[in-house]
């Protein structure tokens, strides 16, 4: 039987990230609402919950976070995953996931993407993160450790030559913090780096489970593929040659630093009349996702721009982009906002705006993980099914009942990237006027 996996996210697209790395177990992403309804899926599933705290308070953070624990299995593994560049209600999500005589590594590095973790501190694209734009659109300065991110926990730092030693030697390292009542926080350039963390990790296990405690982990979605790698590797022989087919047809494949993908041919059109319509809703503030929408603008030819005053009169401006978009792909996005951060409110009532629109259409891109969960509760769906990831963090799920929805961090991707989903998605496996229930094929 597969180890239940429990994947804790504060955001929605985050929770998709994670959960692609199981891709070959069909995960679940829920909400709080919907986790208690699935968790007879947790005695040997891949559920990942959606916790929709990134800016919310320390306290309720480390509620919802304890909520998502208490469904838990004993013998499941717990992956918080967090950001990898540190934002987010750290410390009180830790602190809510530590356990007494347990062992919690945290290891936020996404080598994919050019974030990575040395001497303790986040460095993207080789530029420390307190120097990077990575915290643009946030209302507070960056972080320069992650220990001062995690504060006032206490962390043991794990630095890359021990990383690199023998499994032994970092075995060894990660239980002296666990001895040490310290949260082991682990540096790491490369996946084959976060690999060895969690051969290590698995290897202190040994010795924390005979105490009657567990290692938890917390990290990146490198950090995730990481432990999927090591969970594939220990099961069935038949069970993995019986799966080379799906891993080669849906397994991540993961931007390479430095490299520039293809742009979308010149004179490409979007998807084909026959295919259902698509709606992009965009509600970052990320400059990624500007860049994103103008490519997209050219092959979409409805774009909807929202301004403050659009969302203050919600009923008028919902009706109006539902006849805008009505029967078409389309995307809509909020104006510029200088580099402000997008409130909770803003999120909200981009959601409400929208929702007319979202429920008439098929399939759903969401960009930004608050945005795709607002919407997504708009509409009444709590629970996906992973079924395709692909670059730049960009995730294809079904809701029950058909509808397609594929979720994307708001500051991944290069300008390219929207426009690849509306020129991919209509030929995917996952039709989009599928009529049936992903509940119904997997039961």
């Amino acid at each position: 039987m597969d180890v239940p996996v429990l994947l804790i996210a504060d955001d929605l697209t985050g929770a998709a990230e994670a959960a692609a790395a199981f891709l070959l177990r069909t995960p679940r992403i829920v909400d709080l609402r919907t986790l208690r309804s699935v968790r007879a899926s947790l005695a040997a599933g891949v559920v990942a919950v959606d916790t929709d705290s990134r800016y919310v308070s320390p306290e309720l953070a480390a509620e919802r976070c304890r909520t998502a624990l208490d469904q838990l299995p004993p013998e499941g593994v717990v992956v918080k995953k967090i950001d990898s560049t540190l934002r987010g209600p750290l410390a009180a999500e830790l602190t809510a996931l530590r356990e007494p005589g347990g062992l919690l590594v945290v290891a936020s590095a996404l080598p994919a993407l050019g974030r990575t973790v040395v001497g303790g501190a986040v460095l993207v694209d080789g530029v420390p993160l307190e120097r990077s734009a990575a915290w643009a659109a946030e209302p507070r300065p960056a972080p320069s450790t992650v220990a001062e991110a995690l504060a006032p926990l206490p962390v043991s730092v794990v630095e890359l030559p021990v990383v690199r030693g023998g499994v032994d030697e970092l075995a060894a390292a990660l239980l002296a913090a666990a001895d040490a009542d310290r949260v082991a926080v682990c540096d790491a350039e490369t996946d084959a780096d976060l690999d060895r963390l969690v051969a290590a990790g698995v290897a202190a296990g040994t010795r924390i489970g005979a105490a009657g405690a567990s290692v938890r982990w917390a990290g990146s979605a490198g950090l995730a593929h990481a432990l999927a790698r090591a969970h594939a590797a220990a099961a069935p022989a038949a069970l993995k040659d019986g799966s080379a087919a799906a891993q080669a047809h849906c397994a991540p494949v993961p931007p390479v630093p430095g490299a520039s993908p293809a742009p979308p041919a010149p004179g490409a059109s979007p998807a084909p009349s026959s295919a259902a319509p698509i709606l992009f809703v965009v509600g970052t503030a990320a400059q990624a996702a500007r860049d994103q929408l103008a490519r997209l603008a050219e092959l979409v030819p409805t774009v909807v721009e929202l301004g403050p005053d659009h969302l203050d009169d919600h009923a008028a401006t919902a009706a109006e982009v539902a006849e805008r978009t009505a029967g078409r792909t389309a995307a809509v996005h909020l104006t510029e906002a200088g580099g402000a951060a997008r409130s909770p409110d803003v999120v909200a009532a981009l959601a409400r705006v929208v929702e007319p629109a979202a429920r008439e259409h098929p399939a759903l891109v969401l960009t930004g993980g608050e945005t795709a969960r607002a919407v997504l509760a708009a509409i009444g769906v709590g629970e996906l099914r992973v079924r395709e990831a692909w670059d730049d963090g960009v995730v294809v799920s079904t809701a029950p009942g058909g509808r397609v929805v594929v979720t994307k961090p708001g500051a991944f991707g290069d300008p390219h990237t929207l426009a690849r989903i509306v020129q991919r998605l209509p030929s995917t496996p996952w039709q989009l006027h599928a009529e049936h229930s992903p509940h119904e094929e997997d039961t």
